[in-house]
């Protein structure tokens, strides 16, 4: 899969499948980073009631629930999500970082973490693929990390906030 490949290009319900996401169950809010240009997963997901929101830096400057922003650079508030989804964006950018070499990598590893910091308690992290690197870091006491299979050859990594830091 190429790097330039944006989630707005998948249906919803393909985008549901590669996330496990049913949209009954999701914890709310619901927000997406680099939901695309043409963010039809929450558009999807409002229509089924969630309260879900996107952001990409190309996003459609007219919609309210759509921020034009970068996950690696924006602040999402903390302890604020119940669910954050990404879907190629972010590991592949991450895993290229680290493939590369790359002086990017220390930027987006602190991006990675906000994310994570962003997750209200029991909150879920949801992404494909996994980025083994970042993930050994992440600590154990305070987040549950999962790697689930959608392909024979893909895995999805649900992050999950089992605990607050005291």
């Amino acid at each position: 899969m190429s790097d330039q490949i944006y989630q707005s290009n998948y249906t919803p319900e393909f985008q549901l499948e590669v996330f496990g996401l049913n949209p009954k169950t999701a914890m709310e809010p619901v927000l997406d980073v680099s939901c695309g240009q043409d963010p039809q997963l929450i558009h999807y997901l409002r229509m089924e009631g969630l309260n879900a929101y996107g952001a990409d830096f190309d996003a459609p400057e007219d919609i309210s629930y759509i921020k034009r922003a970068s996950w690696t650079n924006s602040n999402f508030g903390h302890n604020k999500w119940g669910t954050i989804l990404s879907n190629i964006d972010v590991a592949n950018t991450i895993n290229q970082a680290i493939k590369d070499g790359d002086e990017a990598l220390k930027g987006l590893s602190l991006a990675y973490f906000n994310l994570l910091g962003c997750l209200k308690l029991h909150g879920k992290f949801i992404y494909a693929p996994p980025i083994p690197v970042l993930e050994e870091q992440i600590p154990k006491e305070i987040f549950r990390v999962v790697h689930e299979p959608i392909t024979e050859d893909l895995d999805r990594t649900v992050v999950t906030k089992i605990a607050e830091l005291d």
